[in-house]
């Protein structure tokens, strides 16, 4: 009986070979998602610039190009713009973005092994240990332009590498390159070393069909980067304008300090003006950079155990004799050195060396591959061994998408201080004046930072005058952080003991460990207080008060914010304590909120007669837990005996010893 085609070696190698590369990267979708599932914060700085730009494209004001900018391209805050019309968060879109260029770059990655070697398995091999190396699994889902830009510029190899020239591989591989130029600038590198690989291609054949695809190449790279060249050439006179001679200045002769160096010199400073300021430097730095490559891991960018074999497997992969082809070899040899070479200018950081990673783990694999029999006889039987050791070793990088999926990275500060501005009242991020670098509005769709004090108010060196400056232009709310805050205004301590009563600040969020404080400016409240006039026994007197309701992000529950004005007719010789209920119409507690004023801060026994005292209470509820409306009742107790200061006679009746404020009916 004649064997099923379907169970034929062939038939199933195929089917290997078709199904396989996709399963890894619909794999590493998955991780990727798991990972990013419950992040709503920002991570990476950039991310913060890209996504300002993008709110303010205006399809009304395409002549303008309002949106180019020197140091980043106009492509990726293009495609944020897209998410957010389409109704992502623009966070959300960013990740969407980050892994699908991871997964481009996976199935590049397998399309590129198996046009240097010709061998699925070893293709298959290679795209799954890439996979599971953990700075491709971080870049993966980074906030950030770069795994997009190394997918696109990934898949352009195997085009290049076919073994008969066509001339639409040419000029699609060019076009890729030049859409990850509108995502990254960085992409010239890859398109100059790429259109050096051809043009020698083309001379060493004396091929004349050579010379045409690289024609076509650089068409398509034109042509993808049009967008790009156009605004910059209308906006600037320079279509290839950008300020990266800034970054390399920076690395060059700052001293390494972003705050204080960044604006020492103009952003569009020019390449040429760049080296010569200091020639010798410039090559210096270049060479002192470039020759921690051998022996250095400073490029490496592979895990344990296969990165011990980095380095040798590519010096192995390029002379010894092998299944690798010889175009494939010069190629791998011209963009890894010229790469390493071109970025030693500034510096090896591992965003910039994506690209790298695929023939990293290739030069490991293909290393074992060639020194490993594919088979062993054992007495009648043909056991495989090449393929198995090779997975078994790749196994121990398992660890690290696991590792992905099952952590998240915290956001709960970050949503912390965001919730409880909403909370205070906060409208915009823009009414927000912060040392602090990293916390922004988790509840924007734009993800919006607020606004930093490195950038706007460097030079003040007196307490006075950084609350003056925050007074003038008007700021509603108010963070003070001890590592960026001191760093800017090393003689502003005071300003993390609210207990100091900054003039004119009140608190709304006090960290336990004072690593920061966030303050309203009562100057600049835009909320008149409604008038209250209820008052104790004790010569207390409440005389207004504000409330703001706010949806808590990400979980949707309320926040209740209670700023209550007191004001005291008498000395008081006992530290009160403050309640705030939430009732609900069936009149049991939903949520409540005791302290001493002032978040802790202030004590009964320290207030001036006459002295306004503003006291902030932030209340978290679920609205499902309780019958609306809900009221909020305040007063005063002795957190000694537990006894609540009575309401004068005049203000309610006998007995009454809480103070009805607000009803929320929503």
């Amino acid at each position: 009986m004649r064997r099923s085609s379907l169970l034929a070696p062939s038939a199933w190698a195929r089917a290997a070979q078709a199904v396989l590369p996709w399963l890894i990267g619909l794999a590493f979708i998955a991780v990727e998602v798991r990972r990013v599932s419950g992040q709503v914060a920002v991570r990476y700085p950039d991310f913060f610039t890209w996504a300002e730009r993008a709110s303010r494209f205006d399809l009304h004001h395409l002549a303008e190009w309002q949106w180019v900018d020197g140091l980043y391209p106009l492509g990726y805050p293009l495609l944020l713009r897209l998410g957010v019309a389409l109704g992502a968060d623009v966070l959300r879109v960013a990740f969407a973005i980050s892994i699908l260029g991871g997964f481009l770059g996976l199935l590049a990655t397998f399309w590129l092994v198996r046009r240097m070697t010709g061998e699925w398995a070893l293709a298959v091999l290679t795209e799954f240990g890439l996979g599971c190396m953990a700075y491709y699994l971080f870049f993966g889902n980074l906030d950030s332009t770069d795994m997009l830009a190394a997918g696109l510029q990934l898949l352009s190899f195997p085009l290049l590498l076919r073994e008969t020239r066509r001339r639409s591989a040419g000029l699609i591989a060019g076009l890729l390159v030049g859409l990850s130029y509108l995502v990254r600038y960085t992409a010239t590198l890859p398109f100059l070393l790429c259109t050096l690989f051809l043009l020698g291609a083309a001379g060493l054949r004396r091929d004349r069909e050579g010379l045409v695809v690289t024609g076509l190449y650089l068409l398509g790279g034109m042509v993808g980067a049009a967008p790009q060249w156009i605004a910059s050439a209308v906006v600037t006179g320079n279509p290839l304008y950008n300020t990266q001679a800034h970054n390399l200045w920076f690395h060059l002769l700052g001293s390494g300090d972003y705050i204080r160096d960044w604006n020492a010199v103009p952003l569009d400073i020019s390449l040429w003006q760049v080296v010569a300021s200091d020639p010798a430097r410039f090559f210096g730095h270049w060479w002192g950079v470039f020759q921690t490559v051998w022996p250095g891991t400073e490029f490496l960018a592979v895990d344990l155990p296969l990165g011990v074999l980095a380095q040798a497997g590519f010096i192995f992969a390029l002379l010894a004799p092998g299944q690798m082809r010889r175009p494939a070899r010069v190629f791998m040899l011209l963009y890894t050195a010229g790469m390493l070479a071109l970025l030693a200018f500034t510096r090896y950081d591992r965003r910039f060396l994506i690209t790298l990673m695929p023939f990293e783990v290739l030069c490991c694999l293909y290393f074992l591959w060639t020194l490993f029999p594919a088979r062993v006889g054992i007495c009648r039987w043909r056991l495989p061994v090449r393929v198995p050791l090779l997975l078994c070793l790749l196994a121990f990088n398992v660890r690290y998408p696991l590792h992905f999926m099952l952590s998240n990275p915290a956001d709960e500060t970050i949503v912390a201080v965001s919730n409880t501005l909403h909370a205070a009242g906060m409208t915009s991020a823009r009414q927000v004046f912060s040392t602090h670098v990293e916390f922004h509005d988790v509840s924007d769709p734009w993800k919006r930072r607020f606004d930093m004090a490195f950038a706007l108010a460097r030079d003040l060196t007196a307490t006075d005058a950084l609350l003056d400056f925050v007074h003038d232009h008007g700021y509603r709310f108010f963070i003070f952080d001890r590592q960026t805050g001191l760093f800017l205004y090393p003689d502003m301590e005071g300003l993390l003991l609210p207990e100091n009563r900054p003039a004119g600040l009140t608190p709304v969020l006090v960290q336990e460990e004072r690593d920061f404080v966030v303050y309203r400016v009562e100057e600049n409240s835009a909320v008149a207080p409604r008038p209250s006039g209820a008052r104790l026994e004790n010569g207390i007197t409440l005389t207004g008060y504000e409330t703001f309701v706010s949806r808590d992000d990400p979980r949707g529950e309320r926040w209740v914010g209670l700023y209550l004005h007191w004001q005291t007719a008498t000395p008081l010789t006992t530290s009160l304590k403050v309640f705030v209920h939430l009732i609900d119409a069936d009149g049991q507690l939903v949520a409540q909120h005791d302290s001493v004023p002032a978040l802790w801060t202030y004590p009964t026994d320290r207030w001036a007669v006459g002295e306004e005292v503003v006291d902030f209470h932030p209340l978290h509820f679920d609205p499902t837990l309780g019958r609306g409306p809900f009221t909020i009742y305040v007063g005063l107790y002795d957190p000694q005996t537990g006894r609540r200061v009575p309401l004068s006679g005049a203000d309610g009746p006998p007995g009454e010893d809480r103070i009805e404020v607000d009803r929320i009916t929503d």
